[in-house]
């Protein structure tokens, strides 16, 4: 739980599943509303993976400037 404590706030998930149960049809309606409760930068546990999620738009255009940020995972969640 070390690597927990070095990133944003978020919910706590299930174990192995994380936050996945709670997502249901309407994604972005749970993503507006843990925005509002943890800010416009939190994290969410989909599975083993820790989410970093920027919520507005000033979190993203910092979020694409920022050299450190521009890391992508190579899942199948992100693939195109």
């Amino acid at each position: 739980m070390l690597v927990r404590q070095l990133l944003p706030p978020g919910p706590l998930g299930i174990p192995l599943v994380g936050y996945q149960p709670f997502f249901g049809k309407d994604l972005h309606k749970v993503v507006t509303k843990l925005g509002e409760k943890f800010g416009s930068v939190f994290t969410i546990q989909m599975g083993f993976k820790n989410i970093v999620v920027l919520n507005d738009w000033e979190a993203i255009k910092e979020g694409l400037h920022n050299d450190a940020l521009l890391g992508r995972p190579k899942t199948a969640l992100f693939a195109v």
